[in-house]
């Protein structure tokens, strides 16, 4: 049986950077996962998109079942990422 990884996810792009904007106008809100489906992504995207930018240390995941939510930490962190990427 052969296994297919995901392709590498960027967080910049169009439709991902949807959550960017989304936590990035209210950096001190914990977002639940629903919060963000709402900004026109898939579950499956956002969840992505919260684990890598939780990789890069850029959000706490608080991950309690219903109760689970995500807050920036580091909102300087992804500007200056997402700058470095746009050049």
């Amino acid at each position: 049986m052969r296994i297919q990884s995901r392709p590498t996810l960027n967080i910049f792009s169009d439709k991902s950077s949807l959550v960017l904007r989304a936590l990035l106008n209210k950096p001190d809100k914990k977002w639940k996962v629903l919060d963000l489906v709402k900004e026109g992504l898939s579950l499956g995207q956002v969840v992505a998109v919260l684990e890598t930018l939780h990789n890069a240390g850029f959000v706490y995941r608080h991950r309690s079942g219903r109760t689970s939510y995500t807050e920036v930490q580091n909102a300087k962190g992804i500007l200056e990422a997402w700058t470095a990427e746009a050049d």
